[in-house]
């Protein structure tokens, strides 16, 4: 039978507490004495997801300093002296996690749009160059402010310019950034580029702060010559490394044979261009760039044999479904990298290649990837590349999932329509991925503090 969710009007607060609004829709029940008890915040919703296999209807959640201390049915009962803000309509779920962005980008939206691939590659590289810094630092703003909005805590990011890091940590959230380096020719010297990024790499761990992790990007293999490759991982152990790979038969055929559009192009500019005779994959293994806890983007091209190196090397993989039919160039083998062993999350990429940016319609798109491969996944495994599982192949155990002890980052998600089944968890899933997108989210809390909420007020001040 399925199940509609509930008016806002079926929602009463204890006649023992006064009512007012604050985010759309949302009762805010406070004791008479208006004390916040600590800091502590309880959150209620018609659905409580605690993890892709765990969804509590009527549910609530508690948090304090920072973290869920209770989650389940009825908890304000426990706590009688802390505000519950009440989300009639909505389901409560834990904070998304962005495995692949380019928040300095945003600002660039839609730039070259319809191009072939490498010819896109080369529009994109045209409109950076000669932007300043002060253009990267708003792009970066604007993108980190949108991603909240939809419901992302936690982000992964490839910085071209090196500030992306600051914008993620004045936002609230939290985040792995990507430095990344582009050493093109196999002839050059790349000392400096090297002692760039190492300098660099200093003074973004510096100016991050405890929830911003900083690592390296080599961009992508037809961006990475073997010689400055071989100095990256000498020079730089330890260091969190995440790269595109596998991403378009132009790559594959650019390291395999030397050949195709990315190689002529770079052949018009007097670069020498190589044949590896390999994949990308096994070219970036030949170099040893894979440790565990790598991340490899795409992976639209990666063969069975691909994914099997990486999962031996403890390689984690970030899939960006609608980058890569937007961009036509292929359909990312989730079901096989998940059956391979390899941790997988979902990214949005780029404004420039995706430009509504909404992790819900990345979730849909890699469902129906997977059927078109005939190899499908379900709702529940996105759902988890979303939250939990996309947490851990960056590296974090304790987000992506609302339990006891976990960082307090959650988001209120407004679904009109109802709800399968029997209101099992994984219909309440389903209806998430299939009914989910940024503009439905009505409230995000990252270290159980409100940052953002969908009636126009501002907790942040980005207004102004």
């Amino acid at each position: 039978m399925a199940r509609r969710f509930r008016s806002r009007s079926s929602c009463r607060p204890a006649s023992s507490q006064r009512r007012r609004w604050s985010a759309r829709g949302a009762e805010v029940s406070m004791p008479a004495t208006d004390r916040r008890a600590g800091g502590a915040v309880i959150v209620r919703g018609d659905w409580l997801v605690q993890s892709p296999r765990c969804v509590i209807p009527e549910g609530e959640v508690r948090f304090q300093d920072g973290r869920v201390t209770d989650a389940g049915r009825e908890v304000a009962r426990a706590f009688p002296g802390d505000p519950v803000l009440s989300f009639p309509g909505c389901v409560i779920l834990p904070g998304l996690i962005n495995a692949h962005t380019h928040l300095e980008l945003t600002l660039l939206r839609g730039t070259g749009r319809g191009l072939p691939f490498a010819r896109w590659l080369e529009k994109v590289a045209r409109e950076v160059l000669g932007r300043d810094r002060e253009f990267f630092e708003q792009s970066a703003r604007m993108g980190v402010r949108e991603q909240i909005r939809g419901g992302v805590t936690t982000l992964a990011d490839h910085s071209a310019a090196g500030v992306s890091h600051t914008a993620i940590r004045d936002a609230g959230v939290s985040g792995v950034v990507y430095r990344e380096v582009f050493c093109l020719d196999p002839e050059a010297d790349h000392t400096p580029a090297l002692d760039f990024l190492a300098s660099e790499l200093e003074r973004m761990t510096q100016e991050s702060g405890a929830d911003v992790r900083i690592g390296l990007s080599c961009h992508a293999p037809y961006n990475a010559c073997s010689p400055a490759l071989d100095a990256v991982v000498s020079r730089f152990k330890g260091v969190p490394r995440s790269i595109h790979v596998a991403e378009s038969p132009e790559e594959s055929a650019f390291i395999r044979s030397g050949e195709g559009a990315l190689a002529g192009q770079r052949r018009e500019r007097g670069i020498a261009v190589q044949a590896h005779r390999m994949s990308p994959v096994e070219y970036l293994d030949n170099r040893s760039y894979w440790h565990p806890g790598s991340q490899a983007v795409h992976l639209t091209q990666a063969s069975q044999g691909d994914l099997a190196v990486l999962a031996a090397r403890g390689v984690c993989a970030a899939f960006c479904p609608v980058s890569n039919a937007v961009l036509g160039v292929g359909i990312p083998p989730v079901r096989a990298a998940r059956d391979a062993g390899l941790l997988c999350g979902l990214g949005t990429d780029s404004a420039i290649s995706s430009e509504r940016q909404d992790l819900f319609e990345e979730m849909r798109m890699a469902v129906m990837g997977s059927r078109l491969r005939s190899a499908p996944v379900t709702e529940q495994e996105v759902f988890a590349m979303a939250t939990s599982e996309g947490a851990a192949s960056l590296g974090w155990r304790d987000r992506g999932m609302l339990e006891p002890g976990s960082r307090a980052d959650a988001v209120a998600l407004r679904l009109t329509g109802t709800v399968p089944g029997e209101g099992q968890p994984e219909d309440i899933i389903s209806a998430i991925v299939w009914q989910g997108s940024a503009c439905q989210v009505e409230a995000v809390w990252s270290a159980g503090r409100m940052i953002w909420n969908a009636n126009g007020e501002d907790p942040q001040g980005w207004n102004g």
